[in-house]
């Protein structure tokens, strides 16, 4: 019970450290090499959802025997917990062998297993670390195995992946960068954009999109794609979001004290913020404490967010509806593109994303799915929005195509507050174009 796991009857995590050490040792008198695999199963929490834990823990059973079938003289299996295995290889060590063997256990683990008469497909991600080379000694060793399996989920999945300094220097600074990140809201060092949501056909705006920023004192500008995936792996996307939500509420409601046309204001929602228990009661404080009425805030949801957990999605954006918010389905055409799931959600607005316009012609496969998606929006009772226009051409392409409202930097780029205070005010600076 000590030193082998219940399941599987593989050497566990203490067997499997102290095997390792004794062939180190063996390694560092003959000068010889040893190879490390940390093996992870590729989004294995979605097997026991869906069929409990008990036959998560048979699948395993069946995927440490496949492994153990293919594995050469001199290797040896362990199981570190959960989904993890690592794989020892002592004999004739070079990079070539190590490679083929890791393509044969995931050539193996990815056949279909069958359970309750369901078939699952299952992939794995592998990270390498290689005696001397990645470490001489154990600890160093699994560390970068494990870093170089991080670095192969984190890019996908489904790989397998040698370990490189070149990991440590950028693991070191995703420290950094958190480290920041985490310091950033009370030092207020983020701040928000607004982007113009406007009719085509004429000057009116009708909404901005709320995008945040973050300019650090060394780092300077930090694009939002570096740090919001950061955000959302690290569980802080959760009090950014609602950092976002209740400032976004307050300047539209200020805005409005100043006389501006109502407008609405619209604010992205990761997957993990819109999951959260708590969601719904931010809502609704953010609306309480700024005094916005609630047909004034838009969220933007992505198509992921709307299919998984489609039960529960749909549960809380009827609530979300409930309170008088609006909801938008965002870069709409990039995900699933399932058309079932939008005669059963209660949506309000649907964007197109900026990928079928960047080349739209009036005779491109582009110009025909954008015609369609603004037909079927308008036919469920949506408002279309088309985004990233950059040009005349193409506002006058998509104007022509009956397509109501559009935002893009050709309209106006993200500007601070102040600046689409003016934008709006001063028509001259909002006249499209002098058609």
């Amino acid at each position: 019970m000590a030193y082998f796991d219940a399941e599987t009857g593989l050497p566990n995590r203490v067997k499997f450290r102290e095997l390792s050490e004794e062939f180190i040792e063996r390694a560092y008198k003959k000068k010889r090499r040893l190879g490390i695999l940390f093996l992870d199963i590729d989004r294995f929490k979605l097997v026991n959802d869906t069929l409990g834990h008990s036959a998560g823990d048979r699948i395993l059973i069946q995927l440490a025997e496949r492994i153990k079938s293919v594995l050469p003289k001199g290797a040896y299996l362990g199981r570190f917990g959960s989904d993890k295995f690592t794989i020892l290889i002592s004999k004739n060590v070079t990079d070539d062998k190590i490679r083929q063997v890791a393509a044969m256990i995931a050539e193996h683990i990815q056949k279909p297993i069958l359970q309750g008469n369901q078939e699952f497909y299952i992939k794995a991600s592998i990270g390498i670390a290689v005696y001397p080379d990645h470490g001489t000694n154990l600890s160093d060793l699994l560390r970068n195995a494990d870093t170089s399996l991080n670095w192969a989920k984190s890019n996908g999945g489904d790989q397998i992946v040698f370990f490189t300094n070149e990991m440590n220097i950028h693991t070191l600074e995703k420290v950094k960068m958190e480290s920041y990140l985490r310091k950033a809201l009370e030092r207020k060092e983020f701040s928000i954009y607004y982007q113009p949501i406007v009719e085509l056909s004429g000057r009116k705006v009708i909404g901005a999109e709320a995008l945040i920023r973050w300019n650090h004192p060394y780092l300077g500008l930090v694009s939002p794609m570096d740090f919001i995936p950061l955000a959302e792996e690290t569980g802080l996307i959760g009090s950014i979001g609602n950092w976002v939500l209740q400032e976004a509420c307050k300047q539209a409601k200020e805005w409005q004290a100043k006389g501006l046309p109502d407008f609405y204001i619209s604010v992205n929602v990761s997957a993990n913020q819109f999951q959260q228990p708590s969601f719904t009661n931010e809502i609704n404080q953010a609306l309480h404490v700024s005094g916005l009425s609630p047909e004034y805030l838009c969220l933007e949801l992505t198509e992921s967010v709307m299919i998984q957990h489609s039960g529960h999605t749909i549960d809380r954006m009827e609530e979300l509806s409930a309170l008088g918010v609006k909801i938008a389905i965002d870069d709409f055409g990039t995900g699933y593109s399932s058309l079932s799931y939008l005669k059963h959600l209660p949506l309000h607005i649907l964007k197109i994303d900026k990928s079928f316009v960047q080349n739209i012609e009036e005779s491109s496969s582009d110009y025909a799915i954008v015609q369609a998606v603004s037909m079927m929006g308008k036919g469920l009772g949506m408002q279309v929005i088309v985004e990233g226009i950059e040009t005349s051409d193409q506002l006058l392409l998509l104007d022509d195509l009956n397509c109501d409202l559009g935002q893009g930097y050709f309209i106006s780029r993200p500007i601070p507050p102040k600046e689409m205070e003016k934008w709006i005010r001063d028509s001259r600076v909002y006249l499209l174009s002098e058609r």
